[in-house]
C-alpha cells in the first residue's frame, strides 16, 4: 500500500505505480517489501513514516534498481507514469 493511501491522502495511478514496485521486489525476492516487520500495522506504519523506498534484493541491476526508485519516490507526483516505466532501459535495453 503507498504512503499517500496509508495516510488517507488520496489514491489514484501513483500509488498503482508503488504497487508495481512492491509486485517487482516481491518476484524477486519471493517476500514483500518491509518483510520484517512483525505485523501489517507495523508495516504500514513503516511505509507511511519511510523517507526512502524499501530495501531492494542484493544484486539488482543499475537498470532495475533505476526502474524500482522511480516507483517508490515518497511523494506520489514524482513517481513515473505507465508509459515512463514501459519505456524504461530496463525494459528496452539501451
Amino acid at each position: 500500500m503507498a504512503p499517500e493511501v496509508i495516510k488517507s491522502n488520496g489514491h489514484g495511478w501513483y500509488a498503482d505505480i508503488w504497487s508495481v514496485g512492491c509486485t517487482v521486489i516481491e518476484m524477486l525476492s519471493g517476500n514483500p517489501p518491509f518483510k520484517d516487520c512483525k505485523n501489517e500495522f507495523q508495516a504500514m506504519n513503516a511505509i507511511a513514516t519511510s523517507k526512502s523506498p524499501p530495501p531492494y534484493p542484493n544484486n539488482i541491476s543499475p537498470d532495475l534498481k533505476d526502474l524500482l526508485n522511480k516507483c517508490f519516490k515518497i511523494k506520489p507526483k514524482e513517481r513515473g507514469n505507465a508509459y515512463q516505466l514501459l519505456h524504461h532501459k530496463f525494459f528496452v535495453g539501451n
